[in-house]
């Protein structure tokens, strides 16, 4: 069968997902267009030559709670309507090509019984487990396959976030894409945006600037309080003429969590 060449616009930081790589992880804050490119780029490659993909996630109890939605909408955006045939659970091509959907803990065996996947979507990746990654990794074995991921980043301690954007894996494709990485930023948004910054500054770099939270228990130092030391010998009015050692004494409760210590001379 033959099929058209379609003319895309593809936002910078994604144009490297055209090149082979075992890994290719977005992540970052809201209003980036993070998913709505990861399934037009799945669309218009499955449209173009054979492939199976799979799209998973870490919880799936049930379809409407998948891509199947985005992807379907991609096709339909796309103009490839009467090319994909879009059912229920699944979506597939006349040439061969497949989306299938499924939950990675709730399906563990469905997911190592899968064979042939030549890409693998994650999405909401920063909910994924480390026992989750160590199922589906060893499962995406096909010569040439790759695993893909989307996310925005919730704890700065989560399995993702430290497997993928910390200690990266050889053969990784990392970017990290915000608001004004998105050509198409839609108004609305911009304008909740900059509510949020004038209100809560430090959410809206959680949200918008795609900066993962460090409130864990786990997480002894925040990097708010790092932030709030520099300098803070001026603000409080210290003599540091003779020399200052700042630091922190973190304790274990009540209100006395940090404390500045200097030394003259």
């Amino acid at each position: 069968m033959t099929t058209t060449n379609l003319t895309v616009k593809i936002a910078r930081p994604f144009r490297e997902f055209l090149n082979p790589h075992r890994y290719k992880i977005a992540y970052g804050g809201r209003g980036s267009g993070k998913s709505w490119t990861i399934a037009d780029l799945l669309v218009l490659m499955a449209y173009q030559r054979p492939l199976r993909i799979l799209c998973a996630r870490e919880l799936q109890l049930s379809i409407s709670e998948s891509v199947h939605r985005l992807i379907a909408d991609s096709i339909e955006r796309r103009g490839l309507s009467s090319f994909y045939t879009v059912e229920k659970a699944t979506i597939y091509g006349p040439n061969g090509s497949q989306f299938l959907f499924a939950g990675i803990k709730n399906n563990v065996t469905k997911i190592k019984s899968m064979e042939g996947i030549d890409i693998c979507w994650v999405e909401e990746a920063e909910a994924v487990s480390a026992h989750s990654w160590n199922v589906l990794i060893p499962t995406i074995r096909k010569e040439g396959s790759e695993i893909w991921a989307t996310f925005n980043p919730g704890n700065i301690l989560d399995e993702t976030y430290q497997r993928f954007v910390v200690s990266p894996p050889p053969d990784a494709y990392v970017v990290k894409v915000n608001y004004n990485d998105n050509p198409w930023f839609p108004p609305v948004l911009r304008r909740e945006m900059q509510a949020m910054r004038e209100t809560d500054p430090e959410l809206a770099r959680h949200v918008w600037d795609g900066e993962p939270v460090a409130d864990s228990a786990l997480a002894i130092i925040k990097p708010e309080w790092i932030a709030a030391s520099v300098d803070a010998h001026k603000a409080l009015n210290l003599d540091t003429s003779g020399g200052v050692i700042g630091g922190f004494d973190v304790a274990d409760e009540g209100a006395d969590a940090n404390a500045l210590i200097f030394r003259r001379g």
